[in-house]
């Protein structure tokens, strides 16, 4: 039987937006390894990407057998050339920064063991109590990414004494996306629910979601929907996606 390569370790490359101007930039992006003599050797597929200040994003595994293989030649005298290519038409002011490196365990693992930390309810030490449903979670986690959260376990009130949250404003299901993003920094259903999302990740001071809300909500408006969510940019002062839909309205 053939064997296996050996992959021992692998490289991830990684991009993300150092700073902007804007909150959310959409790119379009396809990374290159280059050989000695400037020949392309491995390439990934072109995607397109909705960056954030300072959240990285996985664009390119590469394991040690393929570095290490001379027939690719892709070490020069210990250095790797790796070319990145960004779409203009998507860009609006972004300055771009690749991270280069060896992860034992990268940023993935980190969502993943974060996950199953708020599916599993291990080591909870909070019930968050909605629509007669019951999430249990963890108050390190909450208060550490929801200023709002932290001054609710801070000050003594029942929430603290009880260690249980009755959430009233919201529905269980846009409470199990919140804390889906609050524990893993990712968001599953965005499309079927950003209109009421939005209004939870404001209420809770969660300024990343609810400009990734306000992404979401800018992409394709309809008549249906574009005078309640104008109604909900001006309520959180959601100031670009107010002006988004009342151009839509305009046109």
């Amino acid at each position: 039987m053939p064997c296996e390569p050996r992959r021992t370790f692998y490289m991830k490359v990684y991009l993300y937006m150092k700073s902007s101007k804007k909150n959310v930039v959409n790119a379009k992006v396809k990374f290159n390894l280059l050989n000695s003599i400037g020949e392309i050797v491995f390439v990934t597929e072109e995607s397109s990407h909705v960056f954030t200040v300072e959240t990285p994003f996985t664009y390119m595994d590469v394991y040690e057998d393929s570095l290490l293989n001379d027939n690719h030649r892709l070490l020069i005298r210990d250095k790797l050339v790796i070319s990145c290519m960004i779409d203009e038409e998507y860009i609006v002011n972004i300055t771009e920064h690749l991270i280069v490196g060896k992860y034992e365990e990268d940023e993935d693992k980190l969502r993943l063991d974060f996950g199953n930390l708020l599916q599993t309810g291990k080591f909870s030490d909070v019930t968050l109590a909605v629509d007669g449903h019951e999430i249990r979670a963890h108050k390190n986690v909450l208060t550490a990414r929801s200023s709002v959260f932290a001054a609710m376990f801070e000050h003594e009130i029942e929430e603290r004494q009880l260690n249980r949250v009755v959430i009233a404003d919201i529905s269980h299901s846009v409470l199990k996306e919140m804390l889906t993003y609050i524990y893993t920094g990712k968001v599953s259903y965005l499309n079927d629910i950003a209109l009421d999302l939005i209004t939870a990740a404001d209420k809770y001071a969660l300024g990343s979601l609810k400009t990734i809300c306000e992404n979401s909500l800018r992409v394709d408006p309809s008549i249906e929907n574009a005078a309640e969510i104008l109604i909900l940019a001006d309520l959180h002062k959601a100031d670009q996606l107010k002006a988004k839909i009342i151009t839509f309205i305009k046109a």
